[in-house]
């Protein structure tokens, strides 16, 4: 054997003493008492925190922003993007779109002269200085189609296949903006060309990469409530054959969803938008924040079948299960770090964020169960109290 050869015989590595001296093997445990204290003891004080924090959350939940961009995958400083920065400021005063019309043959006077009305909607958009299509080359749109066709053909070759196709099936309309065109200039121009009545045997469709960015923020944001929503019923089924009951459901999804609540309004704060890697954050959350809360009141009710009162159940709970959640928390988060150094910006904004998202649900699981356990207990003989009350008094 290799560890006989070099004379290790049975020997094996101990970092006890590193870990002993350096004070992190009660690192987590001390964390967990603490959190215990803080939501047993101090109940109200934990309340208060977390109602004047929600604060600056809520605020930061309104500052995020959506990216889908070319520039957002590179990071800044990068020689690549700053050639391309100055090539953009400085070369390239326009935006561009186009309007693809398609039909089996465009070279009919309806197209034609639907193309000519698109023109001129198109040109009342603000922003826009100017729109061009095959019908400008054209004198004049005759009514006949062979003497149509004669006019397209005669157009030069150069010219003539910048805007239509050889097989004469597709043809564009360019549109040219001294402003960036954004969102709501897509849409002010889909509006225009919608406002125009057009050729039912043709279609006129917005098409570019302006409006693909802009369709991918909508998309985004119809993904990520869908998503979320797909995720919250499937664990909802899930929790409901396992606990068979409304309240320990809600215990379970109460810190998941202040987790969620808390990364979204870092996010904000922090400046980080939604991106096609960020917005799966709520799912993962969704996902992993619900294990740790099945975790924490599983061990929670077992120690109630033992016959501790609850406050004793739940700071053994948080002393055992919750350090172990903490334990399993830090390792996924490392590894969720490790992201970061990757050099795409939107992949690193996602592993900051899964790594802060983890955090809010392995520190609300104890916290917001522990809270709501006992504030349910208390309504619970609050509303006992009152039906012996009323019960003595009929």
């Amino acid at each position: 054997m290799l560890e006989e050869r070099i004379g290790w015989g049975s020997r094996q590595l101990d970092f006890s003493r590193v870990v002993h001296a350096l004070g992190t093997e009660r690192l987590i445990p001390r964390t967990m008492e603490k959190v215990a204290h803080l939501s047993l003891k101090r109940s109200v004080v934990a309340i208060v925190i977390i109602a004047v924090t929600l604060i600056p959350i809520f605020a930061g939940m309104g500052m995020i922003t959506s990216r889908s961009d070319d520039e957002m995958w590179m990071p800044e400083g990068d020689p690549l993007k700053d050639a391309w920065m100055v090539v953009d400021e400085e070369f390239c005063k326009y935006d561009y779109s186009t309007i693809l019309v398609q039909s089996d043959d465009i070279r009919t006077p309806e197209i034609m002269e639907a193309m000519e009305k698109i023109e001129e909607s198109v040109m009342d958009v603000p922003g826009v200085v100017e729109v061009t299509g095959i019908n400008n080359f054209l004198s004049e749109i005759h009514r006949d189609k062979k003497k149509l066709e004669k006019q397209i053909t005669a157009i030069t070759e150069y010219e003539r296949e910048s805007f239509v196709t050889d097989d004469y099936t597709a043809s564009l309309i360019i549109i040219k903006s001294d402003t960036e065109i954004d969102e709501k200039l897509v849409q002010e121009i889909d509006d225009a060309v919608l406002f125009v009545e057009t050729p039912g045997d043709a279609t006129f469709r917005h098409a570019g990469f302006s409006t693909l960015f802009s369709q991918m923020d909508s998309m985004m944001e119809e993904s990520r409530t869908e998503t979320m929503l797909i995720s919250l019923v499937l664990v909802f089924a899930i929790l409901f054959s396992f606990f068979r009951g409304f309240v320990r459901i809600m215990l379970a999804f109460a810190p998941v969803l202040f987790a969620i609540i808390y990364t979204f309004g870092t996010m904000g704060i922090l400046g980080i938008p939604f991106t096609p890697l960020t917005i799966m954050i709520g799912t993962i959350l969704i996902g992993v924040g619900t294990d740790y809360s099945v975790h924490f009141i599983s061990r929670y009710s077992e120690e109630k079948e033992k016959g501790y009162d609850t406050r004793a159940a739940l700071h053994t709970t948080t002393l055992t299960v919750g350090v172990a959640i903490m334990t399993a928390a830090i390792t996924t988060i490392f590894g969720f770090l490790a992201l970061t150094t990757m050099s795409l910006v939107p992949v690193q904004d996602f592993g900051r964020l899964a790594a802060v998202g983890l955090i809010y649900a392995a520190f609300f699981t104890p916290v917001i169960v522990s809270l709501g356990i006992i504030v349910y207990e208390r309504v619970i003989r609050s509303g006992s109290r009152l039906l012996v009350g009323l019960r003595r008094g009929v």
